[in-house]
């Protein structure tokens, strides 16, 4: 064996069949994309790593490879013709080092000496490069004086020597001032700054054996080596150090505890105070000699020297971190979406003359309605949510004035996120992403999961399939790079989930996601001659001033736009002063009454929204005892992936609630159609059923909301298929709504 590692190796045999096993395992076991009912599945594997001999080892050993650009450096004892070969004891040639061009990972042009001034009759290597590459650092144990002499076979201490490349060659080497010869020194490797050297050494002051010192470089000299402690050292022998660019160092040490023979550790030089020293799990040790490892800058690829073959020799190894070691993760929490909501031009005088009260109400586009003029709440998920201010008449709690009504956006927070269910059932499919996932000032490279089941994937997305009951640890491992330094980093995520058998998940209608419909800002403020009058409602046919649920109002109004009729009454400068005619409106039995602002004569707001508060032609006979009745229906629309009803229709709502106690002959019937546009997270059949879920809840909301106010429910229907198809290309937006509605038919009962 060779003296650089006789020194320090204690060879542990073992079977080929046990070695062929270790390699095996190991080996990655993926599958090809598997769809199921159209849905693209995780592609997943067991193994973490992907380890391959390199092509140029031979039948002598070859180990302790240092890579920079497309080249290799690494040492063995293979035959050279570098002036005199000498052996030791064992007759065995001694160590030099050489130099290969990269072709792939695990393939190289033929090897060639490094350099006649480097290699030598003796020991020469391993080695260790700067960034730059001009300057090298290696043991020997030549004394570069006599190298073509042979005046003996007496073997030398390793001492370490440095050589700097000037004018296309290597200067003669200098042995570092520090080494003793009467000890070893060997094993170098530089930190990325080149100003840290770490070696081995049996120097005086140690632990026993081989341990792990560094010396830094000031002003062109290397001070006196320090020894790095009993957190890295023992009495066993630590040898081949390598420090990443990240500062985590790594070594081989045959101390007891290990898988057998020399094997990897990790230790984190950055955070000294509270690292230990970590093995590295298989495949990178096994029961065999496992050393000399150097990765690239990522730290997820790189190359180790292992005698793990069968014949027992040391060989060099690619590997491959398929999924980095996801560690220190942190608990997912899902994002809160909190706002406060408070305009400031609002008038703090809601109370008339006649002691009448308004209050001011918030409705925040997701079901939520908050009394006062400050409002703060916690929106569930990211969305276009339609915000408005409204001014509600205390006593009856009917809307009186809309102030503000606006698109408000919740963006999705610049965080990581694992979307998946709390809960899933085993054997049944389920969505895993984290493709909203966001790091602020960097960019995502890698995924890597950790699905807490033994298997792996680097997917961004995918569906996913739990055989087995239990909780599951799901781990996601990022690899990104901040964008303004192109430095890499790596962060990591957990969420428990719980797989049951049986278990049938709840349809959440929230999945049905889509932004609103947007909704032009309305402000009253700097508005030239800005009035208020009451809106009483639209009709298709004119009606007559006079009417009665005209009388008492003052200075009723009418204006046609787009073949509908509009009526107002009265005109105030104060709000509030007009809280009298927006009482005497609704005893008049005009329900949807609400005040409107304008500016001078012109609405500020256009026709087009108040037309669903309407004044049916009929409603002139309600007072008669003999009235005309025509059959009629009311369409109540909804925001996507919402049940609750807008405030826009509570008129209409009411104004049918009241026709139906006035006329107990009529009937009503409600019809619930199904929306088209919703979330992909689900197939075909479940998507389904989420669709016709949400479509009664919507149709059982209105029925609630006239159930409150007396009226029995002949029925509803839910209406299971899209009756206007969003294919249709021309008319697709306008389908989308007309899909997401609910109908109401009063017609009169068969007797």
């Amino acid at each position: 064996m060779l003296l650089a590692l006789v020194i320090f190796k204690f060879m542990n045999k073992y079977i080929f069949s046990v070695f062929l096993f270790i390699i095996l395992v190991h080996k990655s076991i993926a599958q090809e994309p598997v769809k199921l009912d159209s849905t693209l599945l995780f592609v997943t594997d067991t193994a973490e790593y992907v380890i391959s001999p390199i092509n140029l080892n031979s039948k002598n050993s070859d180990f302790s490879p240092f890579i920079y650009k497309d080249k290799m450096v690494f040492a063995s004892d293979r035959e050279n013709l570098i002036g005199v070969v000498y052996s030791n004891n064992s007759e065995k040639p001694l160590v030099d080092l050489y130099i290969c061009e990269k072709i792939d990972s695990v393939n190289f042009k033929s090897e060639k000496p490094l350099s006649k001034i480097i290699n030598t009759a003796y020991n020469d290597g391993p080695a260790t490069y700067n960034n730059d590459q001009s300057l090298i650092i290696f043991s020997s144990n030549s004394n570069f004086k006599f190298n073509l002499k042979k005046e003996t076979k007496e073997q030398k201490n390793l001492q370490l020597y440095s050589s700097e490349f000037k004018d296309k060659t290597w200067t003669t080497p200098i042995k570092l001032s520090f080494c003793k010869k009467e000890f070893s020194f060997l094993h170098p490797t530089l930190s990325q700054d080149g100003k840290t050297l770490f070696f081995s050494s049996n120097m005086d002051g140690g632990f026993g054996g081989m341990d792990i010192y560094y010396s830094t470089l000031n002003e062109g000299i290397w001070s006196q080596p320090i020894n790095l402690g009993n957190k890295i050292n023992s009495s066993s022998n630590e040898v081949f150090p390598f420090i990443s660019a990240s500062k985590t160092l790594y070594f081989s040490s045959n101390i007891s505890g290990g898988l057998g023979g020399l094997d990897l550790y990790t230790y984190d030089i950055a955070d000294s105070i509270h690292s230990q020293k970590q093995l590295l799990d298989t495949p990178f040790n096994s029961a065999f000699d496992d050393f000399g490892i150097s990765l690239d800058s990522t730290a997820n690829q790189g190359y180790i020297s292992s005698n793990r073959n069968e014949l027992n020799k040391d060989d060099i190894y690619y590997f491959k971190i398929k999924y980095p070691a996801i560690k220190n993760c942190i608990p997912f929490v899902k994002p809160k979406y909190c706002f406060t909501f408070y305009e400031e031009s609002s008038d703090d005088n809601l109370i008339s003359e006649s002691g009448s009260k308004l209050i001011y109400e918030w409705n925040l586009g997701d079901g939520t309605k908050i009394k006062n003029i400050e409002a703060k709440h916690c929106f569930k998920r990211a969305g276009i949510y339609t915000v408005e201010l409204n001014i509600i008449e205390e006593a009856s709690g009917a809307l009186f004035y809309n102030q503000a009504s606006y698109e408000f956006e919740v963006e999705d927070l610049q965080q990581v996120y694992i979307n998946c269910s709390d809960t899933v059932a085993t054997n049944a499919l389920f969505n895993l992403n984290a493709e909203k996932s966001k790091i602020p000032g960097s960019t995502i490279i890698n995924y890597y999961w950790n699905l807490g089941d033994g298997n792996y994937s680097n997917q961004k997305a995918g569906n996913y399939i739990y055989k087995n009951e239990g909780e599951f640890t799901i781990k996601l491992g990022l690899e990104s790079r901040i964008d303004s330094s192109g430095k890499a980093q790596n962060s990591c995520y957990e969420k428990k989930i719980y797989v049951i058998n049986n278990f049938v998940p709840a349809v959440d209608s929230t999945l049905f996601y889509e932004p609103q419909n947007k909704k032009t800002i309305y402000s009253t403020e700097n508005v030239d001659s800005l009035n208020y009058r009451v809106y009483l409602g639209s009709s298709e046919k004119q009606i007559p001033l006079n009417a009665p649920f005209f009388e008492g109002l003052s200075e009723v109004k009418e204006y046609l736009w787009d073949s509908l009729y509009f009526y107002t009454a009265g005109r105030k400068e104060k709000i509030v002063d007009l809280l009298p005619e927006y009482k005497k409106a609704r005893a008049n039995g005009l329900n949807g009454s609400r005040v409107v602002a304008y500016g001078g004569d012109s609405l500020l707001r256009k026709f087009g929204t108040l037309e669903n508060i309407k004044i049916f032609d009929w409603m002139m006979n309600l007072k008669d005892n003999n009235p005309t009745f025509k059959e009629f229906s009311s369409n109540i629309y909804f925001t996507a992936f919402a049940d609750s009803i807008e405030t826009i229709y509570y008129p209409t709502l009411d104004l049918i609630a009241d026709i139906l106690k006035i006329e107990p002959g009529l009937g009503i019937s409600i019809y619930a159609f199904t929306d088209t546009v919703g979330s992909a997270e689900f197939n075909e059949n479940e998507y389904e059923v989420a669709r016709l879920e949400l479509s009664m809840k919507r149709g059982n909301g209105i029925k609630k909301y006239f159930e409150e106010k007396g009226i029995k429910i002949e029925s509803i229907r839910n209406i299971p298929k899209n009756e206007h198809p969003i294919e249709d290309e021309a008319n697709s937006k306008k389908n989308i709504i007309l899909n997401r509605r609910v109908t109401i038919y009063i017609s009169k009962k068969k007797i």
